[in-house]
């Protein structure tokens, strides 16, 4: 496993070899984590955004708050804890913005046990302090943890996530660590 200075180290300094560590260790996807445990309240959103693929986001929300009074408030794809309803995957409709140009979209409500959800935000926490705000940590480097199991188990069988899936950055493409090659066009020779 990489120190997060070597994966930083790696991304500017030799992109292409960072590509092939990590195509060494994915499974199913790469992730990174941004802690907004001391907003929590005071901004949208959840505790820990667990951004999967550089694509979706998964928001660890323990509870509702003031800014996210209903279901409707909240992120498109969430983590609660609930201590019925753990095990229910909510589909939440979004009606959508003429203003704005929004469409209407669905998003879901993961919920968890009370026990789990705090093993998961220690884990959150663990890979924060860590890797920071690094958004290329291989899952396999976390596969004993409660939140890549929900991810793995539940999250990526949904049938919206499984939609959003399409814009996935995906460990065959490397966008973010490969520096883009320039196009030689054809024409004269220069002299």
């Amino acid at each position: 496993m990489l120190t997060l200075q070597e994966l930083r180290r790696l991304q500017t300094s030799d992109p292409e070899e960072l590509a092939e560590w990590l195509e060494l260790d994915v499974r199913q996807f790469l992730f990174g984590v941004v802690d907004q445990t001391g907003a929590f309240g005071e901004v949208w959103g959840g505790e820990y955004k667990l951004v999967i693929n550089q694509n979706i986001v998964l928001e660890f929300i323990p509870c509702l708050t003031e800014e996210m009074h209903s279901f409707a408030c909240l992120p498109q794809f969430s983590v609660m804890p609930h201590p019925r309803r753990h095990g229910v995957d909510q589909l939440v409709h979004f009606p959508g913005d003429e203003k704005t140009g929004l469409d209407p979209f669905c998003g879901v409500v993961f919920f968890v046990k009370p026990e789990e959800f705090v093993q998961m935000r220690e884990e959150l926490a663990t890979v924060v302090s860590r890797f920071e705000d690094f958004m290329g940590i291989p899952d396999t480097w976390f596969l004993n943890t409660r939140f890549v199991h929900l991810v793995v188990k539940r999250v990526f069988e949904h049938s919206e996530i499984r939609a959003e899936r399409r814009y996935d950055f995906s460990k065959q493409t490397y966008a973010i660590f490969k520096p883009p090659r320039p196009e030689i066009p054809d024409g004269p020779d220069l002299p």
